[in-house]
């Protein structure tokens, strides 16, 4: 199937463009969305065209692994220093760099000598090193390599930072009282797909491969997905394998259940689990109303909670975009088919 391309060109324009400036805000970049936003994606991005570029060094980082130990033999081995010394469950103390792990001493002087040495090397070679991580949390980790990060830019080392979380992750992060610097930070907020743009990447795509794809179906899709990313790429994927070089309704209605099951089992049902049980009984009272556009005060009249309460969890759901506000006084579920997810399925979903 030929590539669709996510309207996201301009965002990876601009983070090539501003991460190696020292005074760039996106310097050190967060970015955020629902899942299945294209976080991810987005920084794959990122790391693939900076590993193009010789004056750049780039360090993946994971924070299921010991990132710092991570990122000291990583820049090592791109440095080409000898990794005879490594990092076990002791720790090092950086007086210069403003950081102490505690740890046996002779690890702490091993590791500060690689770690000063590496960066003093990366500054002499006039090369650049970026710091990505994927699916941040304010985890000790996160906030101990988060910390030592701020403390190479302020000793003058060329480093520069991306990172991507749920938004909820990410402003709790930047909310720790030792990382008040993220909130200066440069944010992109992976919002929904423009829909015109949507149906104009499907039309595109097919053609490409050959396939006839009407406008009006076109635009049906579109509105299928809501500008959803995993939406769209999940639809265009399923209409593809079905082989049919001419795509109508009946094409689409043949693969709308596959579709409805991939987004209920690998998407919906995470991001419900992860919402709070104030924000389930808002959303719940949302799908009970069974509308497009529902009014806050139906919601507040299903909850019997004062406006004030109500405000608090409809402004938490959309900085989650999970839902969005559309005419005054109303909202409406930002993902597609959310709604039918929460009624069809909510017998399970009251065991989670």
């Amino acid at each position: 199937m030929p590539p669709i391309y996510l309207d996201r060109d301009q965002h990876l324009a601009l983070l090539l463009r501003e991460l190696g400036k020292p005074l760039s805000p996106y310097r050190t970049t967060l970015i955020y969305g629902v899942r299945g936003a294209g976080r991810t994606a987005l920084l794959t991005d990122v790391i693939n065209q900076l590993n193009q570029q010789k004056d750049w060094i780039v360090v993946d980082l994971s924070t299921k692994t010991e990132m710092l130990n991570t990122l000291i033999d990583t820049l090592n081995l791109a440095l080409g220093t000898p990794l005879n010394q490594t990092l076990t469950k002791g720790g090092i103390s950086l007086p210069g760099l403003g950081v102490e792990i505690k740890g046996d001493q002779e690890e702490q002087m091993a590791t500060q000598v690689r770690l000063t040495q590496a960066l003093s090397k990366l500054k002499k070679r006039k090369r650049k090193l970026l710091l990505a991580i994927d699916e941040v949390a304010p985890t000790k980790e996160v906030v101990q390599l988060a910390a030592l990060y701020q403390s190479m830019i302020r000793q003058g080392y060329p480093v520069a930072m991306v990172m991507t979380g749920l938004p909820n992750q990410v402003s709790e992060l930047q909310n720790n009282a030792v990382l008040t610097f993220l909130l200066r930070s440069g944010r992109i907020e992976l919002a929904p797909l423009n829909l015109l743009d949507v149906q104009n990447r499907y039309q595109t795509a097919f053609a490409k491969g050959e396939r006839q794809l009407s406008t009006a179906l076109a635009q049906r899709l579109a509105v299928l997905t809501k500008g959803y990313a995993y939406a769209f790429q999940l639809l265009g994927y399923l209409l593809w394998e079905t082989g049919v070089e001419v795509l109508d309704d009946q094409v689409l209605d043949q693969v709308l259940p596959t579709y409805r099951y991939q987004l209920y089992r690998n998407a919906y049902t995470k991001i419900y689990q992860e919402l709070s049980p104030i924000d389930r009984q808002f959303i719940l009272a949302m799908e009970q109303v069974n509308a497009d556009e529902v009014a806050i005060g139906q919601i507040r009249q299903a909850l019997q909670k004062p406006s004030n309460y109500i405000a608090n969890y409809r402004r938490r759901l959309i900085d989650d975009q999970v839902i969005r506000p559309t005419k005054y006084g109303y909202v409406t579920f930002t993902l597609p088919l959310f709604g039918d997810f929460i009624r069809e399925n909510q017998a399970l979903l009251d065991l989670m």
